[in-house]
């Protein structure tokens, strides 16, 4: 990444062309942190669906099959398996702002596959909207993590359904859901 400092542009695998030097003040912590995003393997900032569902099937495709997302809007999503092979393991967690993603619904929100581990860290409230749904269902073999800092909420049927696999509790909360 290069910045020419005459015809003011950044010079990346994107461009950004800036018309003066207030304009580079506004636009380049955003566009630095969309390149940084891409050149930290396995780590993402996401704060869309979209970009959710991008990450993790990012992680699911690299090699080590390891990676955290850092939840930086909030979103609503549901249907998600995050792990396609067994070794994976993806780390969600709110950046320094309590994030909320949102069940967008019936099905569960987070599926975790045998052999994939879902750990829920700070900063992150997963909701239910009080749909028939269930936050995260575990497979046989399958684990979930939740540390301090996390919130499972009002989903009306659970907040998480264990099918045989692991469920570890460091800390968080699962609260407020029909069957927990």
């Amino acid at each position: 990444t290069i910045l020419d400092i005459n015809t003011m542009q950044i010079l990346s695998s994107s461009r950004l062309q800036l018309k003066n030097i207030d304009e580079f003040f506004e636009k380049v912590p955003a566009f630095i942190d969309e390149i940084m995003k891409n050149m930290r393997p396995g780590v993402y900032r996401v704060s869309s669906a979209e970009e959710f569902k991008d990450a993790v099937s990012a992680i699911n495709a690299d090699n080590s099959g390891i990676g955290t997302i850092t939840i930086i809007g909030n979103f609503a999503i549901t249907g998600v398996s995050v792990g396609d092979k067994a070794g994976i393991a993806i780390t969600l967690q709110g950046d320094e702002t309590r994030r909320t993603i949102s069940s967008s619904g019936a099905s569960p929100m987070f599926s975790v596959s045998s052999g994939v581990t879902l750990r829920i860290g700070n900063n992150l409230t997963l909701h239910g909207r009080n749909n028939k749904a269930t936050a995260v269902e575990i497979s046989s073999n399958g684990t979930l993590e939740l540390y301090a800092g996390s919130i499972i909420t009002a989903f009306s049927y659970s907040g998480v359904r264990n099918e045989g696999g692991t469920l570890n509790i460091y800390g968080g909360t699962i609260e407020n859901n029909f069957q927990s």
